[in-house]
């Protein structure tokens, strides 16, 4: 079993939250993360003011990238359901994927590797460049763990095959993007 330390950080109503722990590879996926970018300490806060503040808070905001439209639809409905994430969009290729995060700024990304015109690894350094805080998750069906390095690398905060238990790759999303959401159910 492989296990690495995973160091994210959250903008939430003006304070930098560190969170740290320990992620295993499972049965069903690889998760492997990166340290958290320099540049994310300048991020938007994830939620608006609290209620006690007056305002209401917001969910992190996804965007979904696959070419695949049952995929898409089943992860947009688990998202939307748990209510810890707010879908902002959807895109089914690389170039609708680059567009749309420019347009959305998201605070995460699932990205699918392999989809017809370019791979997730082609469009990652895109995606970086127009999301610069988003946590980038990406999937692929291929088991291939130096692909899982390889996105790493290139920038991906974690990587998962398809086929992990989805409530897994949901709270392993909500904990990478702001630990202050995780609290509402356990990793």
């Amino acid at each position: 079993m492989v296990a690495e330390t995973v160091v994210t950080e959250c903008r939430q109503e003006a304070a930098t939250v560190m969170w740290e722990s320990d992620v295993r590879s499972s049965d069903t996926g690889l998760f492997l993360s990166r340290p958290a970018a320099p540049d994310r300490t300048a991020a938007a806060p994830l939620a608006a003011p609290s209620a006690a503040a007056g305002g209401a808070a917001r969910a992190p905001s996804v965007l979904i990238v696959d070419d695949d439209d049952s995929l898409r639809e089943m992860l947009h409905e688990l998202l939307e359901r748990d209510g810890r994430l707010h879908v902002a969009g959807e895109a089914r290729d690389g170039r609708d994927a680059i567009e749309a995060a420019a347009r959305l700024r998201p605070d995460a990304i699932l990205l699918d590797h392999q989809m017809p015109d370019l791979t997730g690894l082609e469009i990652l350094p895109a995606l970086r460049r127009q999301a610069p805080a988003a946590v980038v998750v990406m999937l692929s069906g291929d088991p291939d763990a130096d692909l899982a390095r390889r996105a790493t690398e290139a920038g991906a905060d974690a990587f998962f095959q398809k086929g992990t238990r989805l409530l897994h790759l949901l709270d392993s999303v909500v904990a990478l993007v702001c630990p202050v959401h995780a609290a509402g159910r356990p990793l």
